[in-house]
C-alpha cells in the first residue's frame, strides 16, 4: 500500500501547496526509490505529503455560487476491482438537482492508491482555481 506520494507527485504538489501542509521529506539528492524522511523540511529536500496530509488539504464542501444546488461534498469511494484488487475514487458531488439524485460536479478516475487520488483531485482543483 502506497503510503506517502512519490518523488514525481511531490515535485508538482510543492509547486502549489504550502510547504507547511507536507509531514514529510525526501533527502536531496534524491533517487526515485528513496523513502521520505518522517520530518517536515530541511535544507535541500523535497518536500513529501502522507495521505493523512493530502485528505488534510482537499475541502470538505467547494462552493461555485451562492445558490443550494451549488455547494458539492467531498465523496471517498472505495470499489472492489475483482481480483484482490481495492479501487478507490474521490468525487466532490450533491443529490441537490432536479432529479434528487447524486451527481458528480468533479471526480478522479478509479486508483488502486487513494493517494494518487489525493494528488489527482488537488491538481484538478488547483487547475480549476477551486483549491
Amino acid at each position: 500500500m502506497k503510503s506517502y506520494t512519490d518523488i514525481v507527485q511531490s515535485k508538482k504538489l510543492a509547486e502549489i501547496l504550502p510547504i507547511e501542509s507536507a509531514d514529510m521529506c525526501y533527502p536531496l539528492p534524491c533517487e526515485d526509490g528513496d523513502r521520505p524522511l518522517l520530518e517536515q523540511g530541511g535544507f535541500g529536500s523535497t518536500p513529501c505529503w502522507s495521505l493523512a496530509a493530502l485528505l488534510g488539504v482537499l475541502p470538505n464542501e467547494i462552493i461555485t455560487d451562492d445558490r443550494f444546488e451549488c455547494h458539492y461534498q467531498i465523496d471517498i469511494r472505495k470499489y472492489d476491482g475483482g481480483d484482490n484488487t481495492t479501487l478507490h475514487q474521490i468525487a466532490y458531488g450533491n443529490s441537490r438537482g432536479s432529479s434528487g439524485s447524486w451527481h458528480d460536479m468533479i471526480n478522479t478516475g478509479e486508483k488502486e492508491s487513494l493517494i494518487d487520488c489525493c494528488v489527482q483531485m488537488i491538481l484538478k482543483l488547483h487547475e480549476l482555481k477551486m483549491l
